[in-house]
């Protein structure tokens, strides 16, 4: 089950049973190379699940399953078992052409009553994620139709008999971890296994010790019981909400767990990757539906897609109020604000205005308040968009060893980044030597090692454009773009004739490629009067037209966003029309009408 306080926002295309077979027509026998596969994950089973609206969004009909299941045994696609995956990482035997592995989580009985009957008619092997703590009743059921009774649950000795057909993986689903758990000060509950926990009666969160010590003592008794009641040897895990850091694989290794599986939709597992992606099967979809969605899987996931992507950074400062504390209704307002104007990538500065004090627990700075995992999880959640750190060099260049135990102390208390970005003020001459280039990728390793890795974690440098990069871009952007995944130029006002000139010389050729992984962002503190405002959305508006679509502005706040919803909107919004437009400042007498 995939539920606390977030969306998960289901991507399923359906496409005609006509239309189906002919794209299916041209792919050819070896869809996937040797030793990749991809893996699909179903949750719940039923006869009775209502095609649009039904109460559990992760069901999927037993009919449509049959019908699935039936297309597959006559496809190009060969269900793999656990014990297959891990004699192809041992170099045993390699995987059968295009492998997909079926996996099925949380132990519902539907698992034993409509899925088992089917692996046994058509000989099809597939993986059970066992949460042993609903299985043995000592862990607190979920509040959902579907998990809050606990006769929905599979009995060991259902699993037994699976078991003894040679047809089922039984894996570790945890036993307790299955749940969010506080992860701030301000409330907000996050995946366990990726949290360092918030002690609200001490006021401290977890130490590492006790983090890592958690996770293992819970995988560890998840594992023994597994081995116990069934008589296998357990050594997968599938974790819930597909959370996992590195760092938890690490943990999991200790345990006797070296296989992990998480979600994503970044296609296609390679053998030896440390975790393996399931495409998360939302909506009841129909047979058609799954089909289409395994072409879409190799033909057009994330690692192939270029998205479109608009931005605005935020400084925390703005949740502060009048008292000096931070006033959750000040973030409610800026939601509300960022929801109207429909980006969807978020910046948040990591230091506050005076650049003395970080907004997260950290061994580098003093903190000014405990605020980033609050800000980054309400926008993640509320408004689905991404969310970055932005943390300037500059308040590392007399102490440029501090930068990655800093990185290290905020991916620790923020998992759910989407990425970071490192933002240069000065020549961009100064940082793309290649000691310093060899010191950016140990921060990205050092970052990467404490995301998420069902979310895709981008690493990122803003610099500012200057009138030398006509001459030196051509050396420069290759070797950032070895070592970065995008880069950011900021803008310190809205381009006249000769930098509009500069622009179309330097940018307006390059392949697309290049620049789906190039920005520009407007920084807006120099922007007096409406004339200013209106040259910085022309700026932006032209740069789309030179093919540069990652766009944003730099400096929202509550003070001034009014101004970024007058005159940046028509740019910057991603909304699929301007009817969808909700004025948020509509209670303000000073505001104009909206966009």
């Amino acid at each position: 089950m995939i539920k606390f306080n977030q969306k998960i926002l289901p991507c399923v295309f359906v496409l005609s049973n006509f239309l189906f077979v002919q794209a299916y027509a041209a792919v050819p026998d070896s869809i996937l190379e040797q030793n990749q596969s991809i893996a699909l994950n179903f949750h719940n089973v039923r006869e009775d699940v209502m095609k649009k609206d039904d109460a559990d969004p992760y069901a999927v009909n037993s009919r449509s399953l049959a019908e699935f299941f039936d297309w597959l045994s006559h496809s190009k696609w060969h269900p793999v078992s656990v014990q297959q995956i891990i004699d192809a990482r041992e170099g045993k035997k390699p995987l059968p052409p295009n492998a997909i592995v079926l996996s099925f989580d949380d132990g519902l009985v539907s698992g034993y009553t409509q899925v088992f009957p089917l692996l046994k008619e058509y000989k099809f092997p597939a993986v059970f994620a066992i949460m042993t703590g609903w299985t043995n009743k000592t862990t607190k059921f979920d509040d959902e139709i579907t998990y809050k009774n606990p006769e929905n649950f599979m009995t060991w000795n259902e699993m037994r008999e699976m078991q003894k057909s040679g047809l089922v993986d039984f894996v570790s689903h945890t036993d307790s971890l299955h749940v969010g758990i506080l992860a701030n000060p301000q409330g907000n509950e996050e995946p366990s296994a990726i949290t360092r926990q918030y002690l609200k009666n001490q006021q401290r969160y977890e130490t590492d010790q006790e983090y890592q010590q958690r996770i293992y003592n819970d995988l560890l008794k998840s594992k023994q019981i597994l081995e116990k009641q069934l008589g296998i040897q357990v050594k997968a895990v599938i974790w819930p909400y597909g959370a996992v850091t590195p760092e938890t694989e690490d943990i999991a290794k200790k345990a006797g767990l070296p296989i992990s599986f998480s979600l994503g939709r970044s296609g296609i597992n390679q053998i030896n990757d440390r975790t393996y992606k399931r495409i998360l099967l939302l909506g009841n979809p129909d047979s058609e539906e799954v089909q289409q969605e395994l072409i879409n899987v190799v033909k057009y996931h994330e690692d192939l897609k270029i998205d479109i992507r608009h931005s605005i950074t935020i400084k925390l400062d703005d949740l502060v109020g009048a008292t000096g504390q931070y006033d959750d209704q000040r973030l409610g307002m800026m939601l509300d604000r960022i929801q109207a104007l429909a980006v969807h990538k978020v910046f948040i500065d990591v230091f506050n205005q005076t650049h003395q004090a970080a907004f997260f627990p950290n061994t580098v700075f003093p903190m000014s308040q405990d605020v980033m995992n609050r800000a980054t999880w309400q926008i993640q959640t509320r408004l689905a968009a991404d969310v970055y750190a932005n943390i300037p060099l500059s308040d590392f260049k007399n102490q440029p060893q501090k930068l990655k135990p800093f990185v290290v102390d905020l991916m620790k208390n923020n998992t759910g980044l989407s990425g970071l970005f490192l933002q240069s003020d000065g020549d961009i001459s100064e940082i793309t030597s290649p000691e310093k280039m060899q010191w950016f990728d140990k921060i990205q390793q050092s970052a990467v090692y404490y995301s998420n890795v069902s979310k895709t974690f981008r690493f990122g440098l803003r610099v500012p454009l200057t009138p030398d990069l006509e001459q030196s871009m051509d050396n420069v952007l290759p070797n950032l773009m070895k070592h970065f995944e995008f880069v950011d130029f900021i803008l310190d006002k809205p381009a006249d004739k000769q930098q509009t000139k500069m622009l179309k010389t330097v940018f307006g050729g390059l392949p697309l490629s290049t620049k789906s992984r190039i920005s520009f962002s407007m920084d807006v503190k120099n922007l007096k009067s409406e004339a200013d405002w209106k040259a910085a959305q022309k700026t932006l508006i032209d740069l789309q037209k030179m093919g540069i679509q990652n766009i944003g502005a730099n400096q929202y706040s509550l003070e001034n966003g009014m101004f970024f919803h007058k005159y940046l909107y028509t740019p910057l919004s991603q909304t699929n029309s301007p009817f969808d437009y909700k004025n948020p400042f509509k209670n303000d007498m000073n505001m104009e009408k909206g966009p």
